[in-house]
This record gives structure tokens, sequence and C-alpha cells, in this order.
């Protein structure tokens, strides 16, 4: 990724595939690749540093919500959130995450905490199909705040990758106060006695 702080990321992909990198982070200390062999499918491995601010965070969400949200994808990294639980935790970046998450509609997969009971590494997908397990035969020595992982992915393999242009609303860019300032000073009496719905949208 041309970065030279931080962990690093790398992702070697068997030559029976054909892939090619798909430049979508500038900042990020992350890297894509898309594998047309396997439906289009984009993989996408990430580092944030410990103590990474949120904005860096925001920012990678925002890439993978403009460039992928039609794609069929798959993140794997070290996402250093360990307040990542399902135990009532709070925060600004976790919450963040959870958001981004729930916003597009995508999955966290690994569930195997490391030495000290916490999840670093995220297996992220837009689709099911997906489990992970520990790997008894890594190819590097093992590290217990990084676990190895065996991930298998069922995905429907296709001999061409169609790519279909496509628009969507991105309400995150909507500034929702200033709509709840203009509904707070609505005068909701002018649709007094009007029982039709398209009328009162007209009037509205």
């Amino acid at each position: 990724t041309g970065k030279y702080q931080g962990g690093g990321v790398f992702l070697a992909v068997k030559n029976i595939y054909v892939a090619a990198e798909v430049n979508l982070f500038d900042e990020q200390e992350a890297l894509c690749l898309m594998v047309n062999d396997v439906n289009c499918l984009y993989i996408v491995v990430v580092y944030f540093t410990p103590k990474c601010n949120y904005e860096v965070y925001n920012r990678f969400y925002d890439v993978i919500e403009a460039k992928l949200s039609d794609k069929v994808y798959i993140i794997l990294g070290d996402f250093n959130i360990p307040s990542y639980v399902d135990d009532g935790s709070v925060g600004e970046i976790l919450v963040n995450f959870k958001g981004f998450l729930a916003f597009n509609n995508i999955q966290q997969f690994n569930q195997i905490k490391n030495v000290n009971n916490v999840l670093l590494d995220f297996i992220i997908a837009s689709f099911d199909g997906i489990t992970v397990n520990g790997d008894d035969d890594p190819l590097l020595p093992l590290d217990q705040h990084h676990l190895a992982l065996l991930i298998t992915a069922n995905i429907l393999v296709t001999k061409h990758c169609k790519q279909v242009p496509s628009r969507k609303f991105n309400f995150k860019r909507a500034n929702f106060f200033r709509m709840y300032e203009l509904f707070q000073a609505q005068n909701w009496n002018i649709f007094d006695g009007i029982d039709d719905v398209n009328r009162a949208v007209d009037k509205f």
C-alpha cells in the first residue's frame, strides 16, 4: 500500500484466478482486488492502527458505501476495535462501526477471540455463507493477538463479470438536524380538513 507506519496489508491470489487491483483508497492503509472469475468478487484488506481516529474509520466506510454498495465483497483486516463485544459497550468508533454494518446490511463473521479475549480481526461480507475457524497449520508463527484464521466462503461462480451501473441516495450526507428544524417550524394546521394524502402533499 506504500505505507511505512503500522502493520501494512498484503493479499495473495492463487494464479488460477484472474485478479486486478482496484484503486479505491488514497489515505487508508487498505488494498482492494477484483477477482473476475468469482462473481466479480471484491476483496478488501485493511489495517487500522491502535487508537486510530474515528474519522479514519469513517473515510473507509464512505469509500465502501460509495464504491462497493452494489457489489459482492468481503473485507478482511485488523480493525483494532477491542470494545467490539455484544455486552452493551459504547464509544464513537464502536457505534460508527455497528452503524456501518447495519446501514449496509452486512455482517461481521469472525467470533474467534485472541489471548486477551477480544476481537481485533474482522471478516465482513456482503453475502451469507461465510464460516471462520482457527487454522491449525498457519503459514507463519502464531501471533496470540492475531490468530490464524481459515475462512470458507460459498460464492456463486460465473464466467463473466458484468458491471451494472447503479445509483442510490446517500442518506448519511443529509442534514437531518436542519430537516428537524423545518418540520418543527411547519404550520401543520394548514392540513386540517384534508382527508386525501395526495392533496396534502400538494399543499405541503
